[in-house]
């Protein structure tokens, strides 16, 4: 029984000083939560984005609706996968539970999205911005699905027409 005792005190132990049960409780205090709408960069499809997140790594909660027209009209919505957040930008990785439209990529699949938080509406106009990575179909998504891309790199940034984000950083 002492024995056992010693086991678990040393796994604890070694849990604090990797920092695993740190990470785990601070995860809960992350989030990013919000809705936007604007138009692609690239196509200049209108697109809308909305989230609801708590956590970060590959243990972070939470759903993502998104819609619009890139080429063709598409509706995603979907779990999260992955969560990181720096400051007051995040990444977020999220599975296609549902797609539907022309456009949609494959049920099963998912992507990364990129939100930066820049405040509240000013003058009743939008400061966050969001960013998108091409969609993945399922075994290419399933890769990587719990990584995170850190969101500071991240250079194709657009600028919201409508809508606000609160990214909250754990720190």
């Amino acid at each position: 029984m002492r024995a056992r005792g010693a086991i678990a005190t040393a796994l604890a132990a070694a849990l604090v000083m990797t920092g695993t049960v740190g990470a785990a409780a601070g995860a809960s205090r992350s989030s990013v939560t919000g809705s936007g709408t604007g138009h692609f960069l690239e196509t200049n499809g209108a697109f809308s984005l909305s989230v609801n997140g708590r956590g970060e790594g590959p243990l972070a909660q939470g759903y993502v609706r998104g819609s619009g027209v890139y080429v063709d009209a598409f509706e995603v919505e979907g779990p999260i996968t992955c969560m990181r957040v720096e400051g007051n930008r995040a990444s977020i990785k999220y599975r296609f539970k549902r797609a539907s439209g022309p456009g949609a990529p494959p049920q099963g699949g998912g992507v990364q999205v990129y939100i930066e938080d820049n405040g509240r509406p000013q003058a009743g106009r939008p400061v966050d911005r969001v960013a998108t990575e091409p969609p993945q179909p399922p075994g290419v998504f399933d890769a990587a699905a719990g990584v995170c891309t850190d969101p500071t790199l991240n250079p194709a940034w657009t600028p919201l027409e409508s809508g606000d984000y609160d990214v909250r950083d754990a720190g």
